[in-house]
């Protein structure tokens, strides 16, 4: 049974790694070492009895089978699961300082893997006179450009958490920021996109 036990404690310590997603993805793969489990206690009485006859050909490939399931199959669909569904982290980088109706074009980068799913993030703005009278009331119209086409604008808010639906097998994505502030002030804010994801679901 070791050739078993190394590629499970292998996929074990893969699992904590990827911290709460490797948890979800325990729960799916949960069944299959369920399987192991009683198939390696049911081989394991087997080796006590006094008298052990010849391994059989059933015997060798249900073994081989459970190696491969757990040593190759399950770790590649798990790595195949984690790339198209996780979620991934994006970049957007550093702050822009904008007037009233200036506006800025912002290319969001993904850390890995390709574009499809909910683009969420938290638009925080800054200014260097009373945040009360610029930061709380200004608007940021976010223009979203997929592949250079525009699909919708968005507005959003300081603090507030903010959501745009990026459709499947776009290759760049563009957002447009204007500020808006309260009428007859003039705001000059810095503005920066933070606590950027992309969610990813399967369905």
């Amino acid at each position: 049974m070791v050739p078993l036990a190394v590629p499970t404690v292998a996929l074990t310590i893969a699992l904590l790694a990827l911290g709460e997603w490797g948890a979800n993805l325990a729960q799916v793969i949960g069944l299959p070492f369920a399987i192991y489990a009683a198939a390696s206690a049911i081989f394991a009485r087997r080796e006590h009895v006094a008298y052990r006859a010849p391994v059989s050909t059933r015997r060798k490939i249900a073994v081989g089978a459970l190696t491969l399931l757990v040593g190759a199959v399950l770790p590649a669909f798990g790595w195949l699961w984690y790339d198209r569904y996780a979620d991934v982290d994006v970049r957007f980088g550093s702050a822009s300082v904008l007037g009233e109706g200036e506006s800025v074009t912002v290319n969001p980068k993904l850390a890995r893997s390709q574009w499809r799913g909910e683009l969420t993030f938290t638009p925080a703005l800054s200014t260097d006179s009373t945040p009360g009278d610029c930061v709380l009331p200004a608007r940021l119209m976010i223009t979203t450009v997929v592949d250079g086409q525009r699909i919708g604008v968005t507005e959003a808010r300081h603090g507030v958490e903010t959501a745009i639906t990026i459709p499947d097998g776009v290759e760049q994505v563009e957002l447009n920021l204007l500020v808006k502030g309260p009428p007859d002030q003039e705001c000059v804010l810095t503005v920066a996109l933070t606590h950027a994801v992309l969610h990813r679901v399967p369905w």
